[in-house]
C-alpha cells in the first residue's frame, strides 16, 4: 500500500529489493518494456526481476498484475502503484512524480 515500506522480495544471487532501492526513485515492474511505463521519460530508472520465479514473487508481494507498476521513493517507501496497465503510462508516471514532489494533487 502506498505510504508503507516497499515489500521485500528476494531477487537471487544474494540480492533483494533492498539492494535496488535507496538512491533514486525507482519504477518497479514485472514486465518489459520498462520504457513503456515512462522510466526513461521522467528520469526514473526502471527495474524488473530477471527470472520468472522472481517476477511471480514480485507481483504477489506488490499485489499488482503482470502489467502493473510501483513507484518507490529513495527511502524505500512505496509512493504509488498501478495494479493494472494504465493509458499513457509515461505521462501517468510523470504526473504522479510531479504531484509527489510538489504536493499538488488533483483530487477529482
Amino acid at each position: 500500500m502506498p505510504g508503507a515500506r516497499a515489500p521485500y522480495v528476494r531477487l537471487g544471487g544474494g540480492r533483494s529489493t533492498l539492494d535496488v532501492f535507496g538512491r533514486d526513485w525507482v519504477l518497479a515492474l514485472r514486465r518489459r518494456p520498462v520504457e513503456r511505463h515512462g522510466a526513461r521519460g521522467p528520469g526514473v530508472p526502471g527495474r524488473r526481476p530477471q527470472q520468472q520465479r522472481q517476477r511471480q514473487r514480485f507481483t504477489q508481494a506488490y499485489r499488482i498484475d503482470a502489467d502493473g507498476a510501483a513507484l518507490v521513493r529513495p527511502d524505500g517507501v512505496l509512493a504509488w502503484k498501478s495494479v493494472h496497465a494504465v493509458d499513457e503510462p509515461a505521462a501517468r508516471v510523470a504526473t504522479v512524480l510531479d504531484q509527489l514532489l510538489t504536493g499538488r494533487y488533483d483530487r477529482r
